[in-house]
């Protein structure tokens, strides 16, 4: 690793003597068409980048050879294939060695963007309007993670940016700029992505950055349970657009660091359900939103200052299920409940809510009845459980729904029979009357 490592730097510091990148002033996102022989066999890009934006791209892994520099060249190969040396692949080759499918000119972007795109600091929000909606204008397709999503990310840990103690805004600091870090490789002229990928490639970059956002800087499982669970549901209550995908990733990287998510004053809640006909249900998280909706408004818990989270999970770890349980017919909805004046940061209110306690509310209701939940056919609600951990590994409490309510089959039946007897004195009538008209006929 450190003979990679050495020759990646000894890549950049070759690349540093070509094209138009000062070793003080850059320009940063220039590029150059380069042959750093006897490393590599063909021309790649290279692009002028600051140290500071090479060592946290990499987590310190690559720099600028000359330790003393603010700008250098890093190539292609390197930056989009992790590859120090070896073949140049297609999405990296230019000028004579270019594939058939790739320009052999110096790249033109369409849409310029600012120098300063190229080395973001975190500490600016405006950069995924600014550089990534602008080289990729993909609102314009109703798909642009960028102005959907992003901007607003971010602009939510500056709003609430002082009510957060001193490791947790050095996490904040740390994480808005790695997840604006790792989208910068999309921005070379010499790189096409689609909306969508650049979507699953920014979500896919958050578990990463919340664990390790950059060099000595504090990981999630370092910034105690207060700080994460106030991003979490700050994060919720704001209402973001494709937050669930986030905010499950969120307690999924919690959960591994080791640390106890309820443990900081939030309960959950998981309820089994057994698919009885094939009918298998196609979209679990919307399944698990509209159970949740249907809680929260059956216990009044929105009005009284109780925010929750809800998701599905195919498998549990709970030791009480019973054996039968472990089927591949089963789910699980999850709920997720907090105190919205105690985690959520955009919250008002001031009101204090037990939760603990609305847990066993709620559990008592579903088992005596008083709490029904509306559920698609062939879909049985088989169990409702308090846990004592995340995983829920152990239960306070386990009840059985109460049954079906059973239809009032004496009033269908005296529907019924109104209506036979309606039929049948309709039906006299009308021979009745056909009789009276033909004897009149009949007399004519």
């Amino acid at each position: 690793m450190d003979y990679i490592l050495h020759l990646i730097l000894v890549f950049i510091l070759f690349g540093s003597a070509r094209g138009e990148c000062n070793r003080s002033n850059g320009p940063s996102g220039s590029t150059e068409c380069v042959l750093l022989w006897p490393y590599y066999n063909k021309y790649q890009w290279a692009t002028c980048l600051t140290d500071t934006y090479i060592k946290t791209f990499t987590k310190g892994r690559n720099r600028c050879r000359d330790t003393s520099a603010t700008y250098c060249w890093y190539q292609c190969m390197v930056e989009m294939n992790n590859l120090a040396e070896g073949p140049v692949y297609d999405n990296c080759t230019c000028g004579a060695d270019a594939s058939n499918n790739v320009t052999t000119q110096r790249p033109v972007v369409t849409s310029p963007i600012p120098n300063w795109c190229f080395s973001p600091s975190g500490s600016d929000c405006s950069w995924y309007k600014e550089c990534l909606e602008k080289r990729y204008p993909c609102q314009e397709h109703g798909n642009s993670y960028a102005l959907d999503y992003a901007e607003k990310f971010c602009n939510l840990y500056q709003d609430h940016y002082k009510e957060f103690n001193n490791i947790g805004q050095e996490w904040i600091d740390a994480v808005r700029k790695c997840l604006q870090v790792k989208l910068v490789p999309i921005l070379r002229p010499f790189v096409m992505a689609t909306c969508e990928s650049i979507r699953q490639q920014a979500f896919e970059s958050h578990s990463g950055c919340y664990l390790h956002p950059d060099v000595g800087k504090p990981s999630i499982c370092e910034i105690g349970g207060v700080n994460w669970a106030r991003i979490f549901w700050t994060v919720k209550g704001a209402l973001i657009q494709d937050a669930t995908a986030t905010l499950k990733q969120m307690l999924d990287v919690v959960e591994a660091c080791g640390s106890e998510i309820l443990s900081t004053g939030m309960e959950k809640i998981q309820m089994t359900f057994r698919q009885t006909t094939e009918n298998v249900l196609r979209d679990l998280n919307q399944f698990a939103e509209g159970i949740s909706e249907q809680i929260a408004s059956q216990m009044d818990w929105y009005r009284r200052g109780i925010i929750l989270f809800g998701y599905p999970t195919l498998t549990s770890y709970n030791r009480n299920k019973r054996s039968a349980d472990n089927k591949t017919d089963l789910f699980y909805i999850n709920l997720l409940i907090a105190s919205k004046s105690e985690f959520d940061l955009n919250a008002n209110s001031s009101q204090k809510v037990n939760v603990s306690a609305e847990a066993t509310s709620v559990a008592k209701a579903i088992e005596n009845g008083d709490a029904r939940l509306q559920i698609p056919e062939g879909t049985e609600f088989t169990e409702f459980s308090l846990c004592v951990d995340y995983s829920c590994t152990e239960t306070s409490l386990q009840v059985k729904p109460a049954p079906p309510e059973k239809k009032d089959r004496v009033g269908v039946n005296a529907i019924m029979i109104i209506i036979i007897v309606c039929s049948v004195t309709f039906g006299i009538a009308l021979i009745v009357s056909v009789v009276v008209i033909l004897r009149k006929f009949n007399k004519c």
